[in-house]
């Protein structure tokens, strides 16, 4: 909705343009000036006036125009009230100004005063739709009483302002109007003061109405006759068939400015954000987006055992341990803990291995290690690969540069110089065994080297800078099969996965635990350390839900969120998707029309105060529909460079296209 101030100096003034508005509200500058906000309706389109009595004086004038121009950025100032006749008008004509001398700005010599004229002009725009007007009658349907006869008339030409009430043509200062100013028709005080103030801001188009109230001579009869009232209708009225006509031209050309800074707005922010500018804060509002989700359930799936001493497991301990836990009867045992040595006596890690070989629900870890130098192999797994077969899966994570894990890794292509000689990840072998375990088994199928598919829920692998990855670098298919990782949302006071300890499994005291054998039959039971102390505990992360070191993740519960998100993404009942981004030209589309809205705020709402509140609006809006497409359809949407397109389209309208236009005509 386009926007304009029109200001006036006496209650008269501001009475008989108030008529004119509805839906008023009042506002208050923080400096204490008083203003009303209202709607001037014509045809379906609108415009939001501010109105404002900010009384009599040129000096008073300037410093509220300078204030409400600050405050409000309109596109239309307008002054309206009454003047003092000087020549070819009469009582209750109007008079719009083409310019407002300045008539006290001079020299003092001996017997004179030597006149030196200072000119405001209106906008050149606004004096063309006045004297279009004022050429016809339809101004006077606007007036808000009878007409009196003979009817008004509407003329445009030259004011004269001073500090002075001039209310004799006997006297030297009306002498001074006919010798030096023949050609201003009337005479006001705070015109000249409004024209000076709008100078220093010419994207705003400004105009000066007044209605003739007296013709100086008699001035008290007059005004106590009423002809105030009457010349301030009159004024008024015609002001607002001003108004309504210039609003009709404007709406076509700013719909057009919309549009194309819209789609230069989203092109800038596109580019911007291939570069990989916005990264970082993309990857910030997505953390805390995740993190802001709605609590799940406690998994079905997966089980975690933890050890929690300051010291390795011994080879004996976990030997018992993994007997203790197959009396349960788990569908798979995954051991996140590195056994390329013995922890212990000799003998008792060839036990450990022995009893390894001939159990086919244990699945063993080891390093592949690609990301380090090359003369690193990684770790080996506690038996050969051959001898393992599919219980073998490699732990190796993929990390962001910003040190927190977002994603998961399911395979890598055979690195024929590692120890750890696989091309499955430790948590997909934890997930395909487990699916094979079941009757009937189930098996992924390959549909080409980016996807695959189990039961209807297919597998895609991150490519060339996806989503909210745009850096340069950030192409994931060099680094083998690698999606998001959805990590399960905890519920209150309750862990994501059901969580025992090595006590409750091997208990010297034999008391009773509070193990729930239920949650052990027939599911994936991860053994790892779970202590976040870095000195007792070196396989610890930061996660999206991490505050960086304060609340880091254990490695065994981010192996437990990739086993978890692979069988819950199976389970039709259960119907959790994977996380997803939208392809790059569906990015731009949806931050291309977020960038219009932004365009349509400016266009609708001129006011740049109000702008700011409907701006804060649609922020909001738009982060609640990220947040709930992600919570309920785990579909990642842009918000930051969307709310950064919408902004800059705000503030390019309001700011910059201005200056813009005024430069080109001036060159013209």
């Amino acid at each position: 909705m386009p926007g304009a101030v029109i200001l006036t100096a006496i209650p008269v003034e501001y009475k008989a343009v108030r008529a004119h508005l509805k839906d008023l509200q009042e506002k208050v500058h923080p400096e204490g000036t008083i203003y009303e906000i209202g709607k001037f309706s014509l045809d379906g389109r609108s415009w939001q006036v501010a109105l404002a009595e900010i009384g009599a004086g040129g000096v008073d004038a300037a410093v509220e125009t300078k204030r409400a121009i600050d405050y409000f950025k309109p596109e239309v100032l307008l002054f309206v009230g009454v003047a003092g006749g000087i020549k070819d008008v009469k009582l209750g004509d109007v008079v719009a100004a083409t310019k407002v001398y300045g008539y006290e700005s001079g020299k003092v010599v001996e017997k004179a005063f030597l006149p030196r004229p200072n000119v405001g002009l209106v906008s050149y725009r606004l004096e063309q739709r006045a004297k279009a007007e004022a050429r016809k009658d339809d101004w006077l349907k606007r007036i808000k009483a009878p007409v009196s006869q003979p009817s008004p008339q509407a003329v445009v030409g030259a004011l004269l302002a001073g500090e002075k009430v001039v209310a004799s043509t006997k006297s030297e200062v009306y002498q001074l109007f006919r010798d030096s100013y023949s050609d201003a028709l009337a005479v006001e005080m705070e015109g000249h003061g409004v024209l000076k103030a709008v100078r220093a801001n010419p994207e705003i188009n400004a105009l000066i109405v007044r209605g003739i109230s007296d013709l100086i001579d008699k001035k008290s009869e007059a005004d106590t006759a009423g002809s105030q009232e009457i010349a301030a209708r009159h004024a008024s009225a015609f002001a607002f068939q001003v108004l309504a006509k210039l609003e009709l031209e404007k709406a076509e050309i700013d719909r057009k400015t919309v549009f194309l800074v819209s789609v230069f707005v989203t092109f800038i922010v596109m580019l911007i954000r291939y570069c990989g500018v916005l990264e970082f804060f993309e990857l910030q509002a997505f953390d805390f987006l995740m993190r802001a989700r709605s609590s799940e359930k406690q998994d079905a799936y997966v089980s975690i055992v933890g050890i929690t001493g300051g010291e390795d497991i011994s080879d004996k301990d976990l030997l018992t341990l993994i007997k203790e836990i197959n009396e349960y009867e788990p569908s798979v045992i995954g051991l996140d803990i590195y056994r390329d040595k013995a922890s212990g006596p000799q003998p008792d890690y060839k036990e450990l291995l022995e009893y390894l070989k001939t159990q086919n629900n244990v699945v063993a870890n080891c390093l592949v290690n690609p990301t380090r130098p090359k003369n690193t192999k990684g770790l080996s797994p506690p038996l050969p690969a051959n001898q393992l077969k599919s219980r073998l899966g490699f732990s190796d994570a993929v990390i962001d540069t910003d040190q927190v894990i977002r994603r998961h890794l399911l395979f890598l292509p055979l690195q024929e110089e590692s120890l750890c000689r696989t091309k499955f990840s430790f948590s997909f072998r934890l997930a395909f065994n487990y699916l094979k375990s079941l009757k009937p088994s189930i098996n992924p199928k390959t549909l080409n080297e980016k996807s695959f598919k189990i039961k209807n829920t297919t597998f895609k692998a991150l490519g060339n800078r996806p989503g909210v990855y745009q850096k340069p670098n950030k192409d994931f298919t060099s680094v083998g099969f690698q999606i998001l990782l959805n990590y399960r949302e905890p519920g209150q006071g309750e862990d994501p996965f059901p969580t025992y300890y090595v006590s409750d499994f091997i208990n010297i005291n034999n008391e009773k635990t509070n193990l729930d054998s239920k949650k052990i039959k027939n599911r994936v039971v991860l053994i790892g350390y779970t202590s976040l102390k870095h000195d007792v505990n070196q396989d610890v992360y930061i996660t999206p839900y991490s505050n960086h070191d304060n609340k880091k993740m254990p490695g065994v519960f981010i192996q437990a969120h990739m086993v978890s998100q692979i069988l819950n993404a199976v389970d039709e009942e259960e119907n959790r998707p994977l996380l997803s981004f939208f392809p790059a030209w569906i990015d731009a589309i949806w931050i291309w029309f977020w960038s219009v809205i932004g365009g349509i705020i400016t266009w609708y709402y001129r006011f740049f105060l109000k702008q700011l509140l409907i701006v804060g609006i649609a922020v909001t809006v738009l982060s609640v529909f990220c947040y709930f497409i992600l919570n309920q359809f785990a579909m990642w949407i842009p918000l930051i460079p969307t709310a950064l397109a919408l902004i800059v389209v705000v503030f390019f309208v309001q700011g910059i296209m201005p200056y813009i236009k005024i430069q080109i005509q001036s060159k013209r």
